[in-house]
């Protein structure tokens, strides 16, 4: 090999490889956040409730999602799904309109005042609250009759 054809050949520069690497980084991360909203959609549509209970926890931890930006993107993203899958049950007649307008009523109000008040509580305040919740329930449906 001579020297013009080793003046063809360049390594890419140290800026060039790591915007490479970020960008393998960046799919990756990516393709977590469909797998999440995957599984948050699932959990959300077989359960009937739950969605959120998966995807917050794995923005704030996995996805390192600002608390706050993370309770308003779970509520976003599960308002759609569990549309979707209330359509799916609608059809099925399982489904209740009558009292899905009364609970969604009193589930406007509470919202508003949830968010309201999660704004004015410090983020680690929060982590425990939400963890005391999770035990909370967890500990009533093993033990539920």
């Amino acid at each position: 090999m001579n020297n013009k054809e080793n003046k063809k050949i360049k390594v890419p520069d140290t800026k060039v490889r790591y915007f490479i690497f970020l960008r393998k980084i960046e799919k990756r991360c990516e393709t977590m956040v469909y797998v999440i909203g995957l599984i948050g959609g699932f959990v959300s549509g077989f359960f009937g409730a739950g969605g959120g209970l998966i995807l917050l926890p794995a923005m704030v931890n996995i996805l390192k999602v600002d608390e706050y930006k993370a309770r308003g993107t779970t509520l976003a993203s599960i308002f759609v799904a569990t549309l979707i899958a209330s359509i799916f049950y609608a059809q099925n007649n399982y489904f209740d309109m009558s009292l899905s307008l009364k609970l969604a009523i009193g589930g406007i109000v509470g919202g508003f005042l949830g968010a309201k008040i999660t704004n004015k509580i410090p983020k680690d305040i929060l982590a425990i609250a939400f963890n005391i919740f999770l035990l909370y329930v967890s500990i009533r449906m093993i033990f539920a009759k």
